[in-house]
This record gives structure tokens, sequence and C-alpha cells, in this order.
């Protein structure tokens, strides 16, 4: 369990890319019968992460992230907008 909301953030950005989920699952997947995945506590919590050292260095990393991802989502929205005037301005171009 995570000690602070900050290594939770952190953990949370971690697993989002895939490859950093898939490089932790897979040596702890034990394929079941009917093709269900089995996958212990014990197993899932033995494996380690890189984790910041100080609780200081653990907040700028996760307030760095949040920022990332909010300014991400804001591009995103801009990206959407942009998108629908162009096509608002080509219908108009064409009539």
């Amino acid at each position: 369990m995570p000690v602070n909301d900050y290594i939770g953030v952190i953990l949370h950005f971690y697993f989002m890319q895939p490859s950093n989920a898939f490089n932790y699952l897979h040596p702890l997947i034990q394929k079941g019968a009917k093709n269900t995945i089995n996958i212990t506590n014990e197993r899932f919590l033995k494996n380690s992460i890189p984790l910041p050292k100080t609780e200081n260095e653990a907040i700028y990393i996760a307030n760095t992230l949040i920022s990332i991802q909010k300014k991400i989502n804001i591009e995103k929205k801009m990206l959407r907008s942009y998108e629908k005037e162009k096509q608002y301005l080509l219908s108009k171009m064409f009539i």
C-alpha cells in the first residue's frame, strides 16, 4: 500500500505505460484452467518498482506527472477543436 498519495500517483503513471505493466506482470502470470490468469498477492508484491528515495522527490515527480497529463489533456482538447474548425471551413469552402 502506498505510503502517501504521491507514491500512488507515481505508480499509476508507471503502470499506464504498457511496456512497464507487461514487464512487471509477465513473469508473475500463471495460466490456469480455461485460460484464466492467476496472480497471487504475495507474488505481485515481491517484484520491485523504482521509486523515489525521499518524500520531497516523490512530491516533485508526482506533481510534474500531473502537470504533464493536464497539458496533454488541454492539447487533445485543442486538437479536437481545430479538427472541428477544419471540417467546418472545408465544408464552407466547397459549397
